[in-house]
């Protein structure tokens, strides 16, 4: 399964504090039960929003949900979220 996730900056928020905050979420991510990959891309025209977009791939969904129910994923989320905003979306090979 791929997950990808568009990252945008939340206002007053520097690209450095937004990334120090995306490089732990993707650090705890890494050691998670079914991850297998990921890829952090940034937008190249600067003012085009989403800034940056994360994509990752799981051996399933279910592993990719487990990652919500983990303490360490809610307390990365809330300082996340004093940074950036995201929207999340999952795919599947198209039959």
């Amino acid at each position: 399964m791929t997950v990808l996730v568009e990252v945008s900056l939340a206002p007053n928020t520097t690209p450095a504090e937004a990334l120090v905050a995306l490089h732990d979420m993707r650090a705890m991510m890494k050691r998670q039960p079914g991850y297998l990959s990921d890829d952090f891309l940034q937008n190249i025209n600067v003012g085009n929003a989403p800034r940056y977009v994360h994509v990752s791939h799981w051996v399933s969904m279910t592993y990719w949900a487990a990652l919500f129910r983990t303490p360490e994923f809610s307390k990365l989320n809330t300082h996340g979220n004093e940074h950036y905003t995201i929207s999340a979306s999952a795919f599947v090979p198209a039959e």
